[in-house]
């Protein structure tokens, strides 16, 4: 039998490491060419890797959540000699010791930057112990005069009845007694609240690790200017309830965002600086003819970004139901990788908890994020009456190496233009 090792292939985007999501295969087990070995999560998606052969599983690189390097070898088979693509003496052991090599090396890196808090939860534990300990120490209660219910109440509630004044005959503790003592006890006289010194360890890993990951870099590197107006959307959210009282039988339902993503197209042929990417490597800035818009969801595995594309091309119904359907496909977790690449913009909303204003954080390399905050009825002053309206603020966040805070402001300001005016936008 001859050997084949696999080597962890280009994922593209610049992608140089990735990390095991899932393993669906293991050492020992055979397998069929296109079974499905290995899930690796890159900063857009789980994807799904296949085996190149069929053979027998003598080595993968590692675990569920280990990071592993593309271009080293992520398992090695045993397979028919017409399959093997390396030599006949190759070692198994060498990529194994070397593995270890890293994984000591990264353990002891690891291991450094958590000193300060191993030590500190270490004497939190004592502590913790030792708190323990004095509260389950035995209370000696046997010379107290007082029913056996009342001493099972006293145990249940750690009361010690040395310290509860009895009036019954010779000094007997009643249950009025002890009912008494209870309500200074909870009173705060006595503190009956305990400190917690109980720490618990969540491992940042999977697509938490991903999303911490891009949101540091591109805080760290793009200086951000985030820019709020506020927005009557009575008049659109009028439209909006009309148009989906006569929808025909298949159009989607719509809500406030369709409206929103095709006055964004509008308003981006007016200020197209704001439908680009930059590469601050090369050092250039790449303005697109296509609006693709990037719609973060909230997922069980965290957020992702869906790209509904090219909706210069689509009507508002089009646009709706683009929009739902690869939102719930990020939320089931059956949304092609495909599906999560390309956006020029990104609209990102909470919906009803979308709060006042928010400073949302750019999906770099894009240079432009409109913020959805939740709709509200407020008192408005409209020609020198006071009227209850429908706000909403736009809180849109811009990279101002790009974009000037003038541009940032005139391109909200004609959204605001158009949804306040709704019938702009289908003209």
């Amino acid at each position: 039998m001859g050997k084949y090792e696999f080597i962890l292939p280009d994922l593209g985007e610049g992608i140089v490491t990735t990390e095991i999501a899932e393993l669906h295969a293991n050492i020992g087990d055979i397998i069929e060419e296109d079974d499905n070995l290995i899930s690796v999560i890159t900063d857009k998606a789980v994807i799904e890797v296949p085996s190149p052969v069929s053979g027998k599983i003598i080595y993968i690189a590692g675990k569920k959540g280990d990071i592993v390097t593309v271009g080293t070898p992520l398992a090695v088979f045993e397979v028919d000699d017409s399959l093997a693509n390396v030599e006949s003496n190759y070692d198994i052991a060498n990529i194994k010791n070397n593995s270890q090599k890293i994984k000591e090396e990264a353990r002891e890196v690891k291991e450094e930057k958590i000193e300060v808090i191993t030590t500190a939860t270490e004497e939190i534990k004592e502590t913790s112990k030792e708190q323990v300990n004095d509260n389950l120490k035995i209370i000696d209660s046997s010379d107290v005069l007082t029913s056996p219910y009342i001493r099972r109440l006293a145990v249940e509630k750690n009361i010690d009845l040395n310290k509860v004044k009895g009036t019954g005959p010779e000094g007997r503790i009643t249950e009025e007694d002890f009912n008494h003592y209870l309500e200074i006890y909870a009173s705060g006289t006595i503190c009956t609240k305990q400190k917690r010194n109980d720490v618990k360890e969540i491992p940042v890993i999977g697509m938490r690790r991903i999303i911490a990951d891009k949101m540091q870099q591109s805080k760290r590197n793009i200086p951000h200017i985030t820019y709020v107006e506020e927005v009557d959307v009575t008049e659109v959210e009028k439209l909006r309830q009309n148009m989906n009282s006569v929808r025909d039988e298949g159009q989607p339902k719509l809500t406030i965002l369709p409206f929103l993503m095709i006055a964004m197209v509008k308003s981006l042929a007016k200020y197209p600086k704001c439908n680009a990417i930059f590469d601050d490597k090369a050092e250039v800035i790449k303005q697109y003819g296509a609006v693709n818009i990037g719609i973060a969801a909230q997922t069980d595995k965290g957020l992702s970004v869906p790209v509904v594309k090219h909706v210069e091309a689509m009507d508002i119904w089009q646009a709706a139901a683009n929009m739902q359907k690869l939102s719930k496909e990020a939320k089931d977790g059956t949304i092609k990788r495909d599906d999560l690449l390309g956006s020029t913009i990104t609209i990102t909303s909470l919906g009803k908890l979308g709060g006042l204003i928010s400073t949302p954080i750019i999906n770099a390399p894009e240079v432009a994020i409109v913020g959805v905050n939740k709709i509200v009825e407020r008192p408005v002053v409209i020609e020198g009456n006071i009227v209850v309206r429908k706000m909403m603020n736009l809180s849109s966040s811009f990279d101002h190496r790009i974009i000037d805070g003038y541009d940032a402001a005139e391109f909200v300001n004609y959204i605001k233009l158009l949804l306040e005016n709704p019938a702009m936008i289908f003209v």
